[in-house]
């Protein structure tokens, strides 16, 4: 990341420090092709340790490729404190790769912690942040003007900081089961809905809903089971494929995923990996004898982003593969003085 979002996530990270408060804990991790975290272990919020973290920030400058990986399994591998909800705050211009690999750690090692993804610049891989908050039982944030940085995180830390119900749960009566998505859900935040779509194996006009705020709280909530939304169907199947997507990634069998994915988009209609929609178009437009065109296109980089070549940065160890290319030149110019020293002895 560089440019216009590099200026953006740093001025979005120094907002995060000014609103931290006298017992908070947190920790910083910057990351490229390598990793480096503030502090060993998550410090605790006094003058001199959010002083040295706004150097920290002031100090950041993009280099290398996106390997977030080991950065992330770093952050969430650092020691956790009895009495504290662990708050993770990914902030990347979303250019990253292995989202596989991203999304198997997340699953193995954020336990009870809750992520939270922010995506700065013009170009942030939607699908990536959206899917790992969900993951994180967390929510997206994208802020794509420099002068909406300020209104975006502010906006993310006031929910951040009072949460309004956790460990939620919904109890349905006794008999009745449910295909439900998500299937752990979320933190309550204000003003930031929650939506469940559920699919019940029995109509019913009561539901209970339960969470934690300060102490325990429950409320029946009725059900309008008369009234018809067409999108209310495709809305869970959506959510369903979404998931069993996920059972792939975190290395269920695709062959046992993919009929069920299938079956479910078919009924319902749906775009999925495995379906697609086709677009017979009535109206010629090329004549099969006419020749096709070729010319070669630029390479368009995202607004705000400094790109010096015509390909993408990559999230691999660059330092490393220089040293082995070098190290494959030497052998190759030892063998060849070998050979060429043998020639000359034989002639």
């Amino acid at each position: 990341m560089g440019g216009a979002p590099m200026r953006q996530a740093k001025a979005s990270l120094q907002r995060a420090l000014q609103r931290l408060k006298p017992g908070d804990r947190f920790n910083i991790t910057d990351f490229d092709s390598q990793h480096t975290l503030l502090f060993d272990q998550p410090a605790t919020v006094t003058d001199a340790s959010r002083q040295q973290a706004q150097r920290f920030v002031d100090s950041l400058h993009a280099g290398g490729g996106t390997h977030m990986l080991p950065a992330l399994s770093a952050t969430l591998a650092q020691p956790t404190s009895d009495g504290y909800l662990r708050q993770v705050i990914f902030i990347t211009d979303g250019a990253v790769g292995n989202e596989n690999g991203i999304f198997r750690a997340l699953h193995e090692q954020l336990g009870e912690a809750r992520l939270f993804t922010v995506g700065i610049g013009s170009a942030p891989n939607s699908h990536f942040m959206t899917r790992a908050a969900q993951f994180g039982r967390g929510s997206f944030t994208y802020i794509n003007d420099q002068n909406q940085v300020q209104q975006g995180m502010d906006t993310l830390f006031r929910r951040l900081e009072s949460p309004l119900m956790r460990n939620l749960q919904v109890l349905l009566p006794q008999g009745i089961v449910a295909d439900r998505w998500p299937q752990k859900l979320p933190d309550l935040y204000a003003g930031e809905p929650l939506l469940v779509a559920m699919k019940l194996s029995a109509p019913t006009d009561r539901i209970t809903v339960s969470g934690y705020s300060d102490r325990h709280w429950q409320q029946p909530i009725a059900l309008h089971t008369n009234s018809n939304h067409p999108g209310t169907a495709s809305l869970w199947a959506r959510r369903k494929i979404a998931d069993l997507m996920d059972r792939i990634t975190l290395g269920a069998p695709e062959t046992d995923i993919a009929p069920q994915i299938t079956q479910v988009a078919l009924r319902h209609q749906l775009v999925s990996h495995y379906t697609s929609f086709i677009a017979v178009e009535e109206t010629v437009s090329r004549p099969a004898h006419q020749p096709l065109l070729h010319d070669t296109i630029r390479n368009q980089a995202p607004h705000g982003t400094q790109q010096n070549t015509a390909w993408p940065g990559t999230a691999t160890p660059a330092p490393l593969l220089w040293r082995l290319a070098g190290l494959m030149l030497i052998a190759y110019l030892l063998l060849w003085l070998r050979q060429r020293r043998q020639t000359h002895g034989t002639a």
